[in-house]
């Protein structure tokens, strides 16, 4: 499953700990909003799914207005 990276720090940090937490054997899971901008290049707003498991992180995104 394809990552989808944020490029700014506060989202970068939310996914470590996310992560780290999972490394260290929690379950997680991450409500968040639809990437609009700030996407890492090379990455197509379609290819991103509503609900995925990305490095063992439950992720749900909603879209907001």
């Amino acid at each position: 499953m394809q990552n989808v990276m944020e490029i700014r720090s506060a989202a970068q940090l939310m996914k470590e700990l996310a992560e780290e937490l999972v490394d260290r054997g929690h379950m997680v899971s991450v409500l968040t909003t639809w990437p609009l901008y700030n996407i890492a290049e090379k990455q197509e707003l379609d290819s991103i799914q509503a609900t995925a498991i990305e490095n063992g992180v439950n992720v749900q995104r909603i879209k907001t207005y």
